[in-house]
């Protein structure tokens, strides 16, 4: 899905900017916001706890080890203030939380703790985002819109295992604020009826942490009464993650597409 959704944007710019050269007045709602449901069709998670002494833990996938859920109903919001017609705030969050229980077939090394063959584990897997990023919309006329952002994504990731029947348990959390950059674009079907586009990228090695981050989507939205309007589409996250600081020490990679659907006001 990430690449129909990367290939849709890269095909749509290639045909939208020759045909709307012309010059014109982009459309400019000062504020809006949108809130509504990212349906998840597919979550895949891949992790693995360390020790502090540097024993590596057992890698797992929480959908098959653990029979995580790989589907579930996120409410997102997001929006944007806009202070003319080429500069903005895009701001975001989402959270996503994911539970599975199964009695696993293999012995599992968590953190400090081991979790043996045939025993019951319960397991979570939450996190929260939020992101803030300026954009600059370098082309914008009644058609066609083109922009680029820069900004910061805060993930707070936490994550446990424990066995209902024993008193084995371990969890952890940690917060990761990582740079980003982005491309959006906006095409108008009609005055009422829009394409957007947006890809979204970071990739940081510094200090305790190491990963990359992309967030992309294509959405069709209308304006459906004066200042209220609907929209849905497909949306793609991917997430890897090592880290070494003291709160988490380990990796983890997580994939989720869906479908975004929602209400905006403007």
């Amino acid at each position: 899905m990430k690449k129909i959704i990367a290939g849709s944007l890269v095909l749509m710019m290639n045909i939208m900017v020759p045909a709307f050269a012309a010059e014109g007045q982009g459309l400019a709602d000062r504020w809006l916001v949108r809130g509504g449901a990212f349906f998840v069709l597919d979550a895949q998670s891949q992790v693995r706890l360390d020790q502090e002494n540097g024993f590596i833990g057992t890698s797992i996938d929480f959908d098959s080890d653990l029979e995580m859920d790989t589907s579930d109903t996120v409410a997102r919001i997001d929006g944007h203030y806009r202070f003319n017609e080429n500069h903005r705030i895009n701001l975001g969050w989402y959270e996503f939380n994911r539970s599975g229980s199964k009695r696993i077939e293999k012995e599992i090394e968590f953190g400090d703790a081991t979790f043996p063959i045939d025993v019951q584990v319960n397991s979570f897997f939450d996190i929260k985002s939020f992101q803030a990023a300026y954009q600059w919309s370098f082309y914008n006329v009644e058609k066609v819109e083109l922009g680029v952002s820069i900004g910061a994504h805060f993930t707070d990731v936490a994550l446990g295992l424990h066995t209902p029947d024993r008193n084995i348990e371990e969890s952890t959390e940690a917060l990761a604020p990582l740079p980003m950059l982005g491309a959006h674009l906006r095409y108008s079907i009609t005055p009422n009826l829009e394409v957007l586009g947006k890809w979204q990228v970071f990739a940081l090695d510094i200090g305790d942490f190491e990963g990359a981050w992309t967030d992309s989507s294509i959405l069709l939205e209308h304006r459906t009464f004066k200042h209220v309007g609907f929209g849905a589409g497909l949306n793609a996250f991917t997430f890897d993650l090592e880290a070494t600081n003291d709160d988490f020490i380990g990796s983890f990679d997580l994939r989720m597409t869906g479908i975004f659907a929602y209400m905006k006001i403007f």
